[in-house]
């Protein structure tokens, strides 16, 4: 009986998998506008000019 073992290096996502429990969410539209009213929300709040 053989047994074969095979190696081959992580991707990036098997990484980003292991450090932060989290699969890469492939970005759509979506994503960046909670980040922009994110940071218009955040300057609203904390802008002094």
């Amino acid at each position: 009986m053989a047994l074969s073992v095979r190696m081959q290096r992580p991707t990036l996502n098997d990484v980003f998998l292991k450090l932060t429990g989290k699969g890469i969410r492939h970005g759509g539209h979506g994503d960046s506008n909670e980040i922009k009213d994110a940071i218009r929300a955040y300057r609203r709040r904390f802008d002094r000019g």
